[in-house]
């Protein structure tokens, strides 16, 4: 009895070392994102097309026409981080305040692209960006409004760790130069945290967990293996 007692409370403490550091882990602050900014040229063409009235048989046809649509390409290097999104804002580079911004969740591989149009900039237009990393989770409140007109609605809010935002980055749009240089990747504009603790995935913590408890309970039996009294062979 006394060994199961032993080799329980190792279990819970192998258990409890990994909550904690699983805990500390997921509640660390996320490394301010690295990201790359650029004009891109999305223009596409539409097609002529021609159709026949059913009733009438008349042919209409339609003439082909060019749409210009440059964008603002947005390009995030992604951090291990299952729970991560990021809060991306712009605002004109005279202006004095951010607006709003948009959450955008973090994609599958390496980088979370995020696509701005330029359609109703002017040319020669110059547009400051920022990006925030966030890793947590979102519950739902009642707005105070919405409680007193009883309309229901609520507001989305943020439970986790924010990394606070990013160098300005600016980019000048140029409408009519179609072989706009890309920035560098590592563009001095962009900071990171050089203290940010190592970031472990849901997979390596798993495996971290198996190797903590395997050992545990190994040593556990090692050692009641070696104090138990040697029996005596009975000729």
């Amino acid at each position: 009895m006394k060994k199961f007692g032993l080799l329980l409370t190792v279990l819970i403490l192998s258990c409890g070392f990994v909550t904690i550091f699983a805990t500390v882990q997921a509640q660390a602050k996320p490394a301010v994102p690295t990201f790359t900014v650029k004009l891109v040229d999305n223009s596409y063409n539409i097609p002529p097309t021609q159709t026949i009235d059913p009733y009438t048989g008349t042919i209409k046809k339609s003439e082909g026409y060019h749409i210009e649509k440059i964008d603002i390409e947005i390009t995030i290097k992604n951090q291990n981080d299952p729970l991560m999104d990021y809060h991306v804002r712009t605002k004109g580079h005279y202006e004095q305040e951010w607006s709003g911004g948009t959450i955008i969740e973090q994609s599958k591989g390496q980088y979370t692209v995020v696509t701005r149009s330029t359609e109703y900039l002017p040319d020669g237009a110059q547009i400051d960006i920022q990006v925030e990393a966030r890793s947590g989770t979102y519950h739902e409140e009642m707005d105070l409004a919405g409680v007193a007109t009883a309309s229901g609605t609520k507001t989305r809010v943020f439970d986790g760790e924010k990394s606070g935002w990013s160098k300005t980055q600016t980019i000048t749009i140029n409408k009519n130069n179609k072989e706009t240089p890309n920035q560098q990747p590592d563009n001095p504009e962009t900071t990171s945290n050089p203290n940010q603790p190592t970031d472990f995935s849901w997979i390596e913590l798993s495996i971290i967990t198996t190797i903590a408890v395997t050992i545990a309970v190994a040593t556990t039996l090692f050692i009641l293996r070696k104090n138990s009294p040697t029996q005596k062979q009975v000729m």
